[in-house]
C-alpha cells in the first residue's frame, strides 16, 4: 500500500507540472530570440482534435463555437520561426508527433515535434500576440500565449504534456467535473535572478482573476498534490483553475514580498503590475507563467 501511494503521488505531481511547463535551471532567458530553428513545415492535414470519427461524433456540439477565420495572404505578413521542446509528464522523455499550430490561423503551416521533442512553427506573425496549440491523439490539448518579436525565437521553458487519461486523474482527485464548453488554467510563478541565469519556484503567491469563477484556484502542496486548504502557492509554485468561461482573462499575481513580476514565457502583457492576459478556449488547458525578478 505504501509503495502504491508513493507511485500515485509521483504520477500526479509530474502530471500537474505538465500543464504549466517546466522551467530548467541555468538555461538563461525565458525567451531567446537568437536561435534559428530548421526550416520545416509540418503536415497540417490531420484533424487537430483527433481522428475523423472522433470529430464526427462531436461536430454537432462544437459547430456553433467555431470562430470565423479570416483568410490572409501569408506572403504579405511578416513572420518568424518559433521553436521549443515538448516533454512527457515526467519532464524527461521527448514527445514526438505533437502538432504545434498558430491558433485560428489555418493559413499558416504547423510544426511537428520530432524524435527529440523539438518543434518549429516556421511561419508565426512577428511582433504580435499569438497562441500556439498542441495536439496529439490521446493527449490533452494545450494552449500557450506568446508575444513574438522581430527575430526567430526559442522558448526556454519546455512544454510538457499529459495524456487524456492522466488528465482525468487530476479531475478525479480534485473532485472536478469537466465542462466541455469551458477551458482550464494552469498557472506558475518562477524566480529569475538579476543576471537571468537561474529559475526557481516562488511560494506564498496567490492568483486573482478579473472575472467570476466557477471554482477558486486550487493550489498544489510541496509534493505537487492538490490541497483545497491552501490559499497561496507552496514551493511547488503552481495552481489550477477549472471550468473557466471562454475568452480573455487577466490574472494578477499577489505576493507580500515579490513585487517585480511580469509575463514569463507563457502569457501576454497586461496593464498593471504583476498581471498577464490569457486566452481561455473550451477543452484546452491554457498555461500562464509569471517571472519575478528581485528588486535591486
Amino acid at each position: 500500500m505504501g509503495n502504491s501511494l508513493v507511485t500515485w503521488q509521483a504520477l500526479v505531481a509530474v502530471i500537474l507540472c505538465s500543464f504549466v511547463g517546466c522551467a530548467e535551471a541555468g538555461k538563461g532567458d525565458v525567451i531567446s530570440e537568437d536561435a534559428v530553428a530548421p526550416d520545416w513545415a509540418g503536415d497540417n492535414s490531420e484533424n487537430d482534435l483527433g481522428t475523423e470519427a472522433d470529430t464526427a461524433d462531436t461536430a454537432a456540439e462544437t459547430v456553433t463555437e467555431e470562430p470565423e477565420i479570416e483568410q490572409v495572404d501569408v506572403s504579405s505578413v511578416e513572420t518568424i520561426a518559433v521553436s521549443g521542446k515538448s516533454l512527457d509528464i515526467l519532464g524527461q522523455n521527448p514527445v514526438a508527433g505533437l502538432q504545434v499550430c498558430v491558433f485560428e490561423r489555418v493559413d499558416l503551416p504547423c510544426g511537428e515535434s520530432d524524435a527529440d521533442g523539438v518543434y518549429t512553427v516556421p511561419q508565426v506573425p512577428s511582433n504580435a500576440e499569438i497562441s500556439l496549440t498542441f495536439h496529439k491523439e490521446s493527449y490533452f490539448p494545450e494552449l500557450i500565449m506568446v508575444k513574438t518579436g522581430g527575430e526567430d525565437m526559442t522558448l526556454a521553458i519546455t512544454s510538457a504534456h499529459a495524456t487524456r487519461e492522466q488528465a482525468d486523474i487530476i479531475l478525479k482527485i480534485t473532485g472536478q467535473v469537466e465542462d466541455p464548453q469551458r477551458g482550464h488554467l494552469g498557472l506558475a510563478v518562477f524566480q529569475q535572478n538579476a543576471n537571468n541565469s537561474f529559475i526557481d519556484m516562488i511560494d506564498g503567491a496567490s492568483f486573482e482573476m478579473d472575472k467570476d469563477l466557477e471554482t477558486e484556484p486550487i493550489y498544489l502542496n510541496d509534493g505537487g498534490l492538490p490541497d483545497p486548504g491552501r490559499s497561496v502557492t507552496s514551493t511547488n509554485a503552481r495552481a489550477f483553475v477549472f471550468n473557466v468561461e471562454p475568452g480573455e482573462i487577466i490574472v494578477t499575481l499577489k505576493h507580500d514580498e515579490w513585487k517585480n513580476c511580469s509575463v514569463g514565457a507563457f502569457g501576454w502583457p497586461a496593464e498593471g503590475p504583476a498581471a498577464i492576459r490569457m486566452r481561455v478556449v473550451p477543452g484546452y488547458v491554457s498555461a500562464g507563467v509569471f517571472l519575478c525578478v528581485p528588486t535591486p
